[in-house]
């Protein structure tokens, strides 16, 4: 039986007692790329003082990606240390612009303050492809991201290439791509999160076959793993449910926050969670 969304408030789950959420897709494993044009490098007009713009050869994209980078206080001076390194997802319709102020206005107020390490934050554009693989199209954004821009990150930055010292969150069509990538990719990554996140396909309710119970039941090492949805969010709340089941049957620990009251509103899920969305992340790196 499903979870109803009116009994859930906030649970944190245990590998011996789980509840939980993932949230439904903007596409599943079968449908293509949508048409519509991407841009998929976008130097932007008026630079940010926290984050700057940055371009990557992609070999499985076979094109230049943009991609936006956070360095914390005092990397230029630090020479002989190496840095955490999270990523970030953008949401449908957005790009490689379209977090990096926001979010790492949060990580470096957290880091001033020393509520978390110095970390790296990495902005990727992930166009419209909900950060999987369409290779009818030649959009390959997991292999992208996964095989081009992480190996690039660590070549290029002085990172812990480490899936200890490696987490993604992302929101809406990040969000799911953030928990999917993770939890196929557990090598890689040690800690997902995920606002309003899109993983279960919300006009078919299929699971991606890779989140399988089979395949999570058994994996090692696990991911932590945060979700946070509102109860009023109309694109992505009524996609969660039957991937509780999926969890619970596998035994799979992690952490569901509701909020009532919120929209699909990004600025929301910032105003109401962003630190602890951040801490969630960040807060064991130490």
């Amino acid at each position: 039986m499903l979870f109803r969304p009116s009994r859930v408030r906030r649970v944190t789950a245990f590998p011996s007692f789980l509840l939980g959420v993932v949230i439904a897709s903007a596409q599943s494993p079968a449908t293509p790329a949508p048409k519509r044009e991407v841009i998929w490098n976008n130097p932007p007009e008026k630079p940010s003082a926290l984050v700057s713009h940055h371009e990557l050869a992609s070999q499985a994209m076979q094109r230049t990606v943009g991609y936006t980078l956070y360095l914390p206080p005092g990397y230029t001076d630090a020479a002989d240390r190496d840095f955490p390194v999270v990523y970030f997802l953008h949401g449908a319709g957005g790009n490689e612009n379209a977090d990096g102020p926001a979010f790492a206005g949060i990580v470096d107020r957290l880091i001033r303050a020393d509520r978390v390490p110095a970390v790296i934050c990495v902005f990727p554009n992930g166009g419209m492809s909900g950060y999987r693989d369409h290779p009818e199209s030649g959009i390959n954004v997991e292999t992208m991201l996964i095989e081009d821009l992480i190996p690039t990150i660590d070549a290029t930055y002085r990172t812990q290439a480490r899936r200890e010292a490696r987490v993604i969150g992302g929101y809406s069509m990040g969000g799911g791509g953030a928990i999917r990538l993770a939890l196929t990719h557990p090598d890689l990554f040690s800690a997902a999160a995920s606002w309003a996140g899109a993983v279960v396909d919300f006009r078919s309710g299929e699971i991606p076959r890779e989140l399988s119970v089979d395949k999570l039941r058994d994996q090692s090492p696990t991911v932590r793993v945060l979700m946070i949805t509102g109860y009023d969010d109309e694109v992505t709340h009524r996609g969660h449910w039957p991937f509780v089941e999926l969890l619970r049957d596998a035994k799979y620990p992690f952490t569901l926050r509701t909020l009532r009251g919120v929209p699909h509103n990004l600025g929301r899920y910032y105003e109401l969670t962003g630190e602890e969305f951040a801490l969630f992340l960040l807060g064991e790196l130490k």
